[in-house]
């Protein structure tokens, strides 16, 4: 594994990156489905993400630090959560 933005791979368990990915893809799904609310060429496609499916480690790992990289470099607040790295 390769650490794709912020923090190592390992640095958090499977189950923090999971229930964070799932409040950042439920609240990034809202916004794909509010064009005239939120900017449709950030929020382009919804995100199939099913919360009773095992991805593994290594895609929620890249998944959660895709969604740490989309709020600071767009600028936006997907969860009450500070995005930091």
């Amino acid at each position: 594994m390769v650490a794709v933005f912020g923090n190592p791979p390992g640095y958090y368990s499977q189950s923090f990156l999971e229930s964070r990915n799932r409040l950042f893809v439920q609240e990034y799904n809202l916004r794909v489905q509010q064009p005239l609310t939120y900017n449709p060429n950030l929020y382009e496609m919804r995100i199939d993400y099913q919360p009773d499916t095992n991805y593994g480690y290594d895609l929620n790992y890249q998944l959660y630090n895709y969604f740490i990289y989309f709020q600071l470099q767009y600028n936006q607040k997907l969860t009450s959560f500070i995005p930091r790295i």
